[in-house]
């Protein structure tokens, strides 16, 4: 699932933005929350951790902030989320590259490149999430692009990794990690497996073999989605 944040103080160019991504989500068979903000003000109290933000460069009718200062303040507290700024003016371009944006889209919006820079941006996910779990003690962060697959053990889980340390243990139950993980790139494919999509070799109805050689049970019930699942994501990233 994603959640993105429509920063614009006209709400014809918020609306419009919405429908277009509820587009893109049945097309990409993504879920997508989005949030409406007409100042740059209440975006940043909002205190909602987003993964993308589509920000009016000039926020006319916000007398406090324009969009290029919201992206400045916001770049002070969140350097994961991605900064796509909607102008009229393409020249601004260059003052957007402090801020480290994403993508610069001019107004009025063309649903395609919209959609391109979603599917660039899905692509970025794939290397860049990161996952926080609870070790004995202590939390730890890793990345989401390393997990090969990951093993429940009643209140505990391993996360199998295809790095240095390869086997990581969790004190957290297989469904809590779940619900942190990027939906489009991970299935659980059995009540006490979760494979990454992008590890797998092969599988079929009693199993799926990851790309390490370990094997993963596959739950005759969830075969069918599983497979439409794997398609869909072998189509999309060119597996």
């Amino acid at each position: 699932m994603l959640r993105v944040a429509i920063c614009d103080d006209e709400q014809i160019i918020r609306e419009e933005i919405v429908c277009a991504l509820n587009e893109y989500s049945r097309l990409r068979n993504i879920d997508i929350i989005c949030d409406q903000y007409e100042s740059g003000y209440d975006f940043l109290h909002s205190k909602i951790l987003y993964h993308a933000v589509l920000l009016d460069y000039q926020l006319d009718k916000d007398i406090q902030l324009n969009g290029l200062s919201v992206a400045r303040v916001l770049r002070s507290i969140n350097n994961d989320i991605a900064i796509i700024f909607l102008t009229n003016f393409p020249k601004v371009v260059f003052s957007s590259f402090e801020v480290d944006a994403f993508r610069f889209l001019v107004k009025p919006l063309n649903k395609q490149k919209l959609f391109k820079t979603f599917d660039a941006f899905l692509k970025t996910l794939e290397t860049d999430m990161t996952l926080m779990i609870r070790l004995e003690g202590a939390v730890s962060v890793i990345s989401t692009k390393h997990i090969i697959y990951l093993e429940g053990d009643g209140k505990y889980c391993t996360i199998h990794m295809d790095q240095t340390p390869q086997d990581i243990g969790c004190h957290e139950t297989l469904a809590s990690v779940e619900q942190r993980l990027p939906d489009h790139l991970f299935f659980r494919c059995h009540r006490s497996f979760i494979v990454n999509l992008k590890h797998i070799q092969s599988y079929d109805h009693q199993e799926v073999v990851l790309r390490n050689g370990a094997r993963a049970s596959m739950s005759r019930k969830r075969y069918d989605m599983f497979d439409s699942k794997f398609i869909d994501y072998s189509q999309r990233y060119g597996y």
